[in-house]
């Protein structure tokens, strides 16, 4: 009987404290109802699985029209290329600076890896309460087929013209070289990927820390922090000033009704539920 006495209050301290977290979350967007200018609505387009650098070409219709105000790019992505990701950030942010919208972008439970890198050039990031993101670092992974095909009894010939012509070839041991080469990939775009936050999210950081405005090392040793590769709660991105606001769908559309805005789909559809009808 005590057990389950104990089990009951367990279970009522996590509901509370699930409840809490998910409560009161919509008061950190904007109040002003005059932000968007008197525009007529926000345009929304859902993108899912491995990011790619087309979907800002996908969009180029909603940033064109000149009754949206606002571009909402809801993505659900644990990421995908490097090239993918950089260029899909930067032809985001020349959409943007080109047809002077507005750039949000949502999700309700994973923008993690490369699709942060490419949601770095939002004007606002949202995340549900029950959301993941984070991940910000990079992988390389270099396949050895070669103890394979000595059982399977293959051999590979290998003719080349410079040390470096068939680096990665998966039929031959990896080399020290070749290790050292990876490891200075890698390197090099983690490094990259902080610098994109450290770009686009300085400011905004900085706020979350409560440091002076001149602080920069306060930033830099933030940004070091969390790039150690692991995934974070939408709540803990908030905190370190990673994302500007953690909500629901619904509570979103509801914000945006209230600025007397309507949303609709890339094809003119209003939406009124707290999804995205396929």
């Amino acid at each position: 009987m005590k057990c389950r006495i104990r089990f009951i209050i367990a279970l009522f301290v996590v509901l509370a404290f699930v409840s809490g977290c998910c409560n009161g979350r919509i008061s950190w967007l904007p109040t002003s109802g005059e932000i968007f200018n008197n525009q007529h609505y926000v345009i929304v387009q859902k993108f899912e699985g491995r990011i790619n650098s087309e979907w800002a070409y996908l969009l180029e219709p909603a940033f064109k029209d000149s009754r949206c105000d606002v571009v909402l790019v809801w993505i659900e992505s644990g990421g995908g290329y490097v090239a993918d990701a950089e260029l899909l950030a930067h032809n985001l942010s020349m959409l943007k600076e080109k047809y002077n919208k507005s750039l949000w972008v949502f999700s309700q439970q994973f923008l993690a890896s490369g699709a942060y890198w490419a949601a770095l050039s939002a004007d606002t990031i949202a995340i549900s309460c029950v959301g993941k993101t984070g991940s910000i670092g990079a992988v390389l992974i270099r396949p050895d087929f070669s103890k394979a095909d000595s059982i399977r009894g293959e051999a590979w010939w290998i003719f080349q013209s410079g040390e470096l012509k068939t680096l990665g070839n998966a039929h031959t041991p990896i080399s020290d070289l070749e290790k050292l080469k990876y490891m200075t990939t890698i390197k090099e775009i983690h490094g990259i990927f902080m610098s994109r936050i450290f770009e686009h999210r300085f400011d905004k950081i900085q706020k979350a820390l409560g440091c002076s405005e001149h602080d920069s090392l306060a930033v830099q040793e933030l940004i070091f922090k969390v790039s150690d590769g692991g995934l974070m709660s939408a709540w803990k991105a908030y905190e370190y000033g990673l994302i500007d606001v953690v909500c629901y769908f619904d509570e979103l559309l509801e914000w945006f009704r209230n600025q007397g805005l309507i949303v609709k789909t890339m094809d003119g559809k209003v939406i009124e539920n707290f999804y995205l009808e396929e």
